[in-house]
């Protein structure tokens, strides 16, 4: 089954913004006044800002709307975000792109993050121009590891999922990636916590592990 486009997770992926994701999530837990272990923190990673407050005003009984908590965390987030003296992409994922670009593949973004937080993070990464087609979770039902997303950036592709691969460094990702039947890489970078990606058809280490050349005649 060849391959004839390739989506792309961003948080993770292009940009190790993880360990801000991480330090804004736990501030405002603790903000919220809710006690919450490495464990239970890491279900929500590649989960997008509205399903992750939709469980935290259930499970914790909040006094906020979903639309509130929404707009608090991604204000927070944001706000972290732009403290970031300087913020670079994940080592090899340019040249991944372009890649993807020279073997004259379909690209998309794929990401649980809101429309305005990926429009800030690819400019801020200069990546603006190689996704003309993104897909945020704002557009979905159901977020990661539902299907949602990952279909409908098929749909905007006009590629059958079965002929797409994501790459994706979640649980989350992965699953919601199978799910929509299409093959998917894990990125499990070194310094990530552990997400258990086994799901993948393939786990690499590094981006400039991912040989798309060769990859995309196997699948």
């Amino acid at each position: 089954m060849m391959i004839h486009a390739v989506i792309f997770d961003m948080d993770g992926v292009l940009v190790d913004s993880e360990p801000i994701y991480q330090r804004q999530e736990l501030d405002l837990f603790r903000e919220l006044g809710i006690e919450m272990s490495e464990a239970e923190h890491n279900q929500f990673v590649g989960m997008g800002t509205k399903t992750m407050c939709e469980i935290l005003i259930k499970r914790y009984h909040l006094n906020w709307t979903v639309p509130e908590l929404v707009e608090k965390s991604e204000r927070m987030y944001l706000e972290y975000f732009h403290r970031e003296p300087t913020i670079t992409p994940i080592t090899g994922a340019e040249t991944l792109i372009q890649t993807v670009y020279q073997l004259r593949l379909k690209i998309a973004l794929a990401s649980s993050s809101s429309r305005e937080n990926i429009r800030i993070v690819l400019e801020r990464l200069g990546f603006g121009d190689y996704f003309p087609i993104r897909v945020s979770g704002e557009e979905v039902p159901q977020s990661k590891p539902a299907p949602d997303i990952f279909r409908l950036a098929a749909n905007r592709l006009q590629v059958e999922p079965a002929h797409c691969l994501v790459i994706e460094d979640s649980r989350n990702g992965v699953l919601a990636a199978k799910a929509a039947g299409m093959r998917c890489i894990g990125y499990a970078a070194p310094n990530a916590r552990s997400q258990g990606l086994e799901p993948a058809d393939i786990v690499v280490t590094h981006l400039t592990d991912i040989h798309l050349n060769t990859l995309i005649s196997q699948f």
